[in-house]
């Protein structure tokens, strides 16, 4: 997994590992979000794989949040309902870590 940071051109943190499991991602951007513990805003640009709308994920930009959000239950209800309704607290501009699907789609959608 590699986070480039599009202002700098550099990577600004690189995970290697036998797996590319939820749990790694958890661990590899609250690595990066180690770096910039101030940063008002981050913004992540990710394609749709079912790990990139994970549980983890969206307790993650809830942790980073100032009021507690009630999040649901994974395959039931709220929030983590399905990945639909993760993409979409996921993609909401209003938290200080915003996943930005649409991007990635566009660079698919041109190659």
């Amino acid at each position: 997994m590699a986070s480039f940071n599009v202002a700098t051109g550099q990577v600004d943190q690189a995970t290697v590992g036998d797996t590319r499991t939820e749990q790694d991602l958890e661990t590899h951007l609250r690595a990066l979000l180690a770096q910039s513990p101030e940063a008002p805003k981050i913004y992540l640009v990710m394609d749709c794989l079912n790990t990139h709308q994970s549980e983890s994920l969206v307790r993650l930009v809830a942790e980073l949040e100032d009021k507690p959000i009630e999040l649901g239950t994974k395959g039931k209800t709220g929030i983590l309902q399905s990945m639909a309704t993760r993409a979409a607290f996921l993609s909401n501009p209003n938290h200080r870590l915003v996943v930005d699907y649409s991007q990635a789609l566009l660079v698919a959608q041109s190659n």
